[in-house]
């Protein structure tokens, strides 16, 4: 990450930070996470999607691609536990009172986090 404020002179901005990729990471089954990142099993609630603000939204993204895999055992076969581990997560999101909160925080800074961008945008 090379910092831009350090281009300026001038007090009080934010320019932000450029980051350089110089090479790609590949996950053990072969697939790269360019463009796609590491799709989650269980989804949790977040304020700021990825696909707005990530990556994959810049027109120089590295192209999602596949190698060979390496040799790989899955552990304790976790994946047979996956549904169930995602229904009691569904089931969670729908009767924790904290959770719910946080959803709603969520999806209000979410607007919120667009009319500031749309307010950016025009000036």
């Amino acid at each position: 990450m090379i910092d831009l404020n350090r281009l300026t002179s001038g007090k009080g901005f934010k320019l932000g930070q450029v980051k350089l990729t110089i090479a790609k990471y590949y996950r053990i089954d072969g697939s790269s996470t360019q463009r796609m990142g590491v799709i989650p099993d269980i989804l949790f609630p977040s304020y700021v999607d990825a696909k707005d603000f990530g990556e994959s939204n810049e027109p120089s993204a590295l192209k999602w691609d596949k190698i060979e895999s390496a040799e790989y055992e899955l552990f304790f076969e976790l994946f047979l536990i996956i549904p169930e581990l995602q229904k009691l997560s569904k089931q969670r999101r729908e009767t924790d009172l904290n959770l719910n909160t946080f959803v709603k925080i969520s999806k209000n800074t979410k607007i919120q986090l667009k009319i500031n961008l749309y307010r950016l945008m025009k000036m």
